[in-house]
């Protein structure tokens, strides 16, 4: 870039922090942000000597990369190599995206970006983890702007942290160089794990969004790991959570219906029915050996 004075800007939709001294060559920070893009908002074409990531954090956009199309959306990041010319990226004109971006270079540089999903040839990759993650983590970035050498340095241990989260996505959430996006089976294994983790307050709605992949395409991928829906495997987990509570506390039916996530106590016991054969209460008074 041509900027060579260290300088940081922020207005309503922008944040960004540019030009920065380093004291280290294996791996170092040139430059970070944040933006909210207004619709149909189109950057392109400037070559850069550093490693540029985006991070999509809402919305949607369009990314072209040496003649290929790419449709990027949440939790997913696009890659811009060192001495491009031939790209660009434009904001949806109905549901512009945010995104947030590192620009960094460094002697080791090539060798870490090796162990993610990001190259040349596989530029878009999704975010089945750690997307949260990573965007904190480039707030924190943006936070640390005072140009002090313990902001330096705190600055030199978040980027290792992005790119370590970076590796880690690609070796944990099945993300593939042969391809720009998860495999099915991660969806799959995300969504089952995000259910185990968060059952009494999501929806299989909200685990689609979250993979920023419909409900249908989440359907088939669950279903064809798992030999049972997204649906049916969210409302088990459920009805075993609610069995605990029925034999190992002493809550009513509706306060247990609360805990694992059903406004309607009438709707919590027709499914444990269905679940279980016989409605919460028998099945209480039938395995409950611990007296209140």
């Amino acid at each position: 870039m041509a900027v060579n004075k260290p300088t940081y800007s922020e207005s309503i939709n922008y944040k960004c922090l540019l030009a920065l001294d380093h004291k280290t060559s294996d791996l170092y920070l040139n430059y970070c942000g944040i933006e909210y893009c207004k619709p149909h908002h189109k950057y392109e074409h400037i070559p850069r000597k550093e490693h540029l990531i985006h991070i999509v954090t809402g919305g949607t956009g369009t990314f072209y990369l040496n003649g290929n199309t790419y449709q990027v959306n949440k939790h997913q990041a696009f890659y811009i190599p060192p001495d491009n010319e031939d790209y660009c990226y434009i904001s949806d004109g109905e549901n512009p995206w945010s995104y947030m971006w590192i620009g960094f270079s460094g002697s080791k540089s090539n060798s870490y970006l090796a162990q993610t999903a990001l190259s040349v040839t596989t530029p878009v990759c999704t975010l089945l983890r750690y997307a949260d993650r990573l965007s904190s983590l480039i707030q924190d970035l943006l936070c640390a702007k005072s140009l002090t050498y313990v902001n330096e340095l705190k600055r030199m241990g978040y980027l290792y942290r992005i790119i370590s989260f970076l590796i880690l996505e690609n070796k944990e959430s099945g993300t593939s160089k042969g391809g720009n996006i998860g495999l099915p089976l991660s969806y799959a294994l995300y969504a089952k794990e995000y259910i185990d983790r968060s059952y009494t307050f999501t929806s299989v709605a909200k685990v689609a969004e979250i993979l920023s992949i419909s409900r249908s395409c989440l359907y088939t991928n669950f279903k064809q790991e798992y030999n049972i829906s997204p649906q049916e495997y969210l409302v088990s987990r459920k009805m075993k959570s609610a069995a605990c509570f029925l034999l190992e506390t002493d809550l009513s039916i509706q306060i247990i219906s609360w805990e694992i996530g059903y406004a309607d106590p009438s709707s919590f016991s027709k499914h444990f029915k269905e679940t279980y054969g016989i409605n919460p209460s028998q099945y209480r008074q039938k395995y409950n050996k611990k007296e209140f």
